[in-house]
């Protein structure tokens, strides 16, 4: 079933909701599994396959194909580790934004009274000069802007270093000399 077929292109047409639903459900779903699929490539590329490739020193399709031979044997661990590392990706974002919402609003009130200054400032100097001052302004804000843009940013780094050194322990346990934990002179 297809949009034209239940007449949606039609002058004066109102198919309903049901009938397009039902005509546009496989793509949907197809969509969603094609997302699915990709995410699962990616988290296996990113998780294992660049570990393999580091330990031994090779090329990414051998990698591939001790990653798949190892996970063959663990299908039961895997499963488990995609769906805790889902989990642990959704807490991870919702305390991020939490602390992101909180570490704005802190910066709302400094904000505001700076540029409650700068407003004064420029009232109070002749208009002729005030667009100099306008232009100093803005780049002397922009390097402030950027390190508070910068330091947002550092509050995700240990969400990041736990879920990548998560990966690397999981991969450690199902095969012990894919630990990089572990030193060794190999």
């Amino acid at each position: 079933m297809s949009l034209s077929g239940i007449g949606a292109f039609k002058e004066n047409a109102s198919p309903g909701f049901f009938k397009i639903l039902t005509a546009v459900l496989p793509a949907i779903l197809l969509f969603i599994l094609f997302i699915i699929i990709c995410a699962l490539i990616g988290l296996i590329m990113n998780d294992f396959v660049t570990i393999v490739m580091f330990k031994d020193r090779i090329k990414i399709i051998p990698a591939i194909k001790k990653v798949f031979s190892i996970l063959t044997l663990n299908k039961l661990n895997f499963t488990l580790y995609v769906l805790i590392k889902i989990g642990l990706a959704i807490v991870s974002s919702i305390i991020y934004s939490i602390v992101s919402f909180v570490a704005v609003l802190g910066l709302f009130l400094p904000v505001g009274v700076v540029a409650a200054v700068f407003y004064f400032i420029s009232k109070a100097i002749p208009k002729d000069i005030q667009s100099v001052f306008l232009i100093v302004v803005v780049f002397a804000a922009i390097p402030v802007i950027l390190f508070l843009w910068y330091c947002l940013m550092c509050m995700y780094l240990p969400f990041a270093v736990f879920l990548r050194t998560f990966s690397m322990k999981f991969f450690g346990r199902l095969d012990s000399r894919y630990n990089l934990f572990r030193y060794t002179n190999e």
